[in-house]
């Protein structure tokens, strides 16, 4: 405590009975030891009225945070005797006129400040572009920091929007028919300054039988009933905006990936179509007669575009692509048993048997 808050606290003490108690415990001897006791019971009792006034408004002042709400675009102060806001309106099918409540905060030094909205959603943009924004949510914690000429441009939007979907639903129903969750609402601010010092204020909200709002500022105690204020924090629109673009990213390679798995079994497909027939036009000139014809084996380099047209541009030291079937023949009728195989390799674009029979 200060200097001068003590002097401002003893100051509204009457001069008289401090000057009395003091000449008493300075200049009057007292043989007596009850008289003693007395004596010193009654500086005691001074000196406690001194430190508990000053407790007091030590106490005053720490809950007096300075925080005051204004409706943007009225400036009107949101105070705690409250009033009706001249900002928007809503009528009894739903239609919502200018914005029923956006405001702003002023104060001192103020570190933080979370919201926690009861039964609507509210909005946060920031004017300075200096922090995360958030779009339609119910509890979110804004930074706000030392320059407090930004305060101003930090807005809050309440969005009743259950209200009016309730309101253009029942096309019968009227203001006054409305559950007192969608005309009733509570924004508590959980203030924290940066001397760490905190407060606790709190936003109700009214919707009038005419369409207007009411609302006002007040001092507020968080009780085990507001479960609302225990709500896990929104994300930003910046970390929603990161996670669906790590989303898109995701797909896009998995949608690659499925690409490049779809075009590889395509080309193999054409690879082992082109060897087949090399295959079949080999047994041709032959005796036996292809029955059917099944890859047992295919060999393809990873370090090659498995198309004729590539394979014919590569060196010749480089490894070409390799294929064998298995096929069940017959001769004049006859299948013949066991399956032979034949073994295809890739040269200059042409397939090539390099082994064949059993």
């Amino acid at each position: 405590m200060k200097r001068a808050d003590i002097s401002k606290v003893v100051g509204g003490i009457s001069t008289r009975h401090i000057q009395e108690a003091a000449y008493d415990l300075a200049d009057i001897k007292v043989e007596n030891c009850k008289k003693k006791t007395r004596y010193k019971a009654v500086a005691a009792a001074v000196l406690a009225f001194c430190f508990l006034a000053a407790g007091l408004r030590i106490y005053v002042v720490s809950q007096d945070a300075g925080i005051k709400a204004y409706a943007y675009g009225t400036d009107d102060e949101i105070t705690k005797a409250g009033a009706v806001l001249q900002t928007g309106t809503i009528s009894n099918d739903g239609e919502m006129k200018g914005c029923p409540l956006m405001f702003y905060l002023t104060g001192k030094g103020i570190e933080s400040v979370r919201f926690s909205c009861k039964n609507q959603q509210l909005q946060f943009r920031d004017w300075t572009q200096k922090r995360d924004e958030f779009g339609l949510s119910q509890n979110f914690t804004v930074p706000y920091g030392e320059q407090e000429d930004d305060y101003g441009y930090l807005t809050i939007d309440w969005e009743p929007n259950d209200t009016i979907e309730a309101l253009m639903e029942n096309e019968q129903g009227t203001i006054q028919d409305l559950p007192q969750a969608l005309r009733e609402d509570l924004i508590v601010l959980q203030v924290t300054f940066i001397n760490k010092k905190t407060a606790v204020k709190a936003i109700s909200i009214s919707l009038l039988n005419d369409g207007t709002f009411f609302a006002k500022l007040t001092d507020y105690q968080i009780s085990d009933a507001d479960t609302f204020v225990n709500r896990t924090d929104a994300l930003s629109l910046r970390e929603l905006s990161q996670i669906k673009q790590a989303e898109i990213e995701k797909e896009e390679s998995e949608k690659s990936a499925q690409d490049k798995k779809k075009e590889k079994k395509t080309q193999a497909d054409s690879i082992v179509s082109a060897a087949m027939e090399a295959a079949k036009a080999y047994y041709a000139e032959t005796v036996i007669e292809v029955v059917s014809m099944d890859v047992i084996n295919i060999e393809i380099p990873s370090n090659e575009t498995p198309s004729n047209e590539t394979l014919t541009t590569k060196k010749p030291d480089q490894k070409k692509a390799k294929i064998t079937f298995s096929v069940c023949a017959s001769i004049d009728g006859i299948i013949q048993e066991p399956n032979r195989t034949i073994t295809l390799k890739q040269k200059q674009g042409m397939w090539e048997v390099v082994k064949e029979g059993y």
